[in-house]
């Protein structure tokens, strides 16, 4: 598009444009923020879903090797697999949980928007 004057219009640009004195993350100062939390946290939290998932694994063999005596392959791999999967469910729900709310603070904290009153 041009100005006025005939020259190209100029966007603000993420380098150039702030809002609230904090610099604007969008291309345009009118563009929403986006929520979705940095690229190293998600991969901190996919690489943190198969520690929990280890260990878990880990801690189901563990226990059940200490409760058989014997022939014990399919107790120990199937404690296996449930711990594992156990692991990761519990590891993937605290991930989720910092995420959304990593994701949450970095917007409240571009955008402030009104505060409440203190009662």
């Amino acid at each position: 598009m041009l100005d006025s004057d005939g020259s190209p219009e100029r966007l603000e640009t993420a380098a150039t444009s702030t809002r609230f004195g904090h610099r604007y993350r969008g291309a345009v100062q009118n563009d929403p923020v986006s929520a979705l939390p940095s690229v190293a946290a998600r991969v901190a939290a996919f690489v943190a879903i198969f520690v929990g998932g280890a260990g878990g694994a880990t801690i189901g063999a563990s226990f059940s090797s200490l409760q058989c005596d014997g022939y014990c392959d399919v107790w120990i791999g199937s404690s296996l697999w449930l711990g594992s999967i156990m692991g990761a469910l519990g590891v993937a729900l605290i991930a989720v949980l910092t995420l959304r709310a990593l994701g949450e603070w970095n917007t409240i904290r571009v955008d402030p928007g009104e505060r409440a009153d203190p009662i």
